[in-house]
């Protein structure tokens, strides 16, 4: 049986090669628990991902067949263009940049308050300067400690062949 871990998210490609390499060379030495390893996962996503509702979105799926047992970790959110948008700049960050109406001839329109309890102030404007947002990465991060969390799975594992042989 073949065992396989996909993580929805382009940058994470080397870290899927390299965990169904150490899979397959773990076959037969000893058993992985994907269930463990995607729950893992998703709590280290929820916990980085800012916001209240992007990190209840982030699920794992296990699926069986003859040949190949896969897990697969992904948000709610790439079902979504728009959403999926919105991770990838949680995810990356963004420039600085200006925001437009939806509409040519709109306005945007928004409440500023003084986060300290004072005035609020209702805005209408044609335009706002976004000054950006810095990387979360919690992608990034998760597949590093997915990385980390089979490579110690590997060293254990050879540790415990190397006993046997010796036995």
């Amino acid at each position: 049986m073949q065992a396989k871990i996909e993580v929805s998210q382009s940058s994470l490609d080397l870290l899927l090669k390299a965990a169904n390499s150490v899979i397959m060379k773990l076959r037969g030495v000893r058993t992985i628990e994907l269930e463990a390893i995607g729950a893992y996962a998703v709590s280290k996503l929820r916990e980085r991902t800012p916001g209240k509702r992007a990190p209840k979105t982030w699920r794992m799926e296990i699926s069986h067949n003859a040949d190949e047992t896969a897990l697969r970790i992904f948000s709610e959110m790439t079902k979504d263009p728009e959403t999926e948008t919105i991770l990838r700049v949680l995810e990356y960050g963004s420039k600085p940049h200006r925001i437009y109406p939806r509409t040519p001839n709109g306005v945007l329109h928004f409440f500023v308050g003084d986060p300290l309890g004072g005035m609020v102030e209702e805005v209408f404007t044609k335009h706002v300067d976004h000054p950006g947002t810095k990387p979360h990465r919690m992608l990034q991060d998760t597949g590093d400690d997915l990385s980390n969390l089979l490579t110690r799975l590997v060293r254990s594992s050879e540790l415990e062949v190397q006993r046997d042989w010796e036995r």
